[in-house]
């Protein structure tokens, strides 16, 4: 064989495992199904957490609304806060920015959704460029800025990234496959991820609807809608 195109085909597997490693360095926050109605233990962000290129998601689900607080879903201090409004169903995102002057003033927090779903599971995606922020709602691109100021930074090689906020806000919320990525998801990623989907089943709502099928006035089985 040609000593060329071995070494051709070794450089290649070389190429595709450090890249699978590139891939696999994320942080997870929570694999599993994660309530937000009590305190959970912060998370230490170990995986690059001085870049300014990274990105966050989240599948979350708000079972019931409590007018009294805001809904804090995931925070790194002194960075990013993700969370919905204390009385209107807005997701909003807040990233820390270091403006430098006094005449330079930080964004607003930014609005992913104004119509944030009840009782649904809804995956949320936040992927940081630089002074750049793209949001996205199942997959879909909701909203696209640009900082007013380059993003503050944690001053700390590892930091905490916390479920429910720091301190913690009780909200009858659930949360599952919370990562967190040093790096930048691509648009095509993000709809792989929402198509894969979170594998939770369960549906936490009271209500639901059902067909019976009787026969001779007596059920004889019931087919569940949800």
């Amino acid at each position: 064989m040609n000593w060329m195109i071995v070494i051709g085909i070794v450089v290649v597997i070389i190429g595709m495992y450090l890249l699978y490693l590139y891939f696999q360095n994320y942080t997870t926050v929570a694999a599993n199904m994660t309530n937000l109605n009590n305190a959970n233990p912060p998370v230490t962000n170990t995986n690059n957490p001085l870049t300014y290129q990274y990105s966050v998601d989240a599948w979350i689900y708000v079972n019931s609304w409590n007018n009294n607080n805001i809904k804090p879903i995931l925070t790194i201090p002194n960075q990013i806060n993700l969370y919905l409004d204390k009385t209107t169903p807005t997701l909003y995102f807040d990233i820390s920015q270091n403006c430098g002057s006094t005449t330079s003033k930080p964004s607003p927090p930014m609005v992913v959704t104004d119509n944030f779903p009840i009782q649904k599971w809804t995956y949320v995606t936040i992927v940081v460029d630089n002074y750049f922020v793209d949001m996205y709602l199942d997959g879909k691109l909701m909203q696209s800025m640009k900082m007013n100021c380059m993003q503050s930074i944690p001053s700390n090689v590892s930091t905490s990234i916390y479920l429910g906020g720091n301190p913690t806000v009780i909200n009858d919320i659930m949360v599952t496959k919370v990562y967190r990525y040093p790096y930048v998801l691509a648009p095509q990623d993000v709809w792989k991820k929402y198509i894969i989907g979170n594998g939770v089943s369960t549906s936490f709502s009271t209500y639901g609807m059902s067909i019976e099928i009787t026969k001779n006035n007596e059920v004889q089985n019931e087919i569940r809608i949800f």
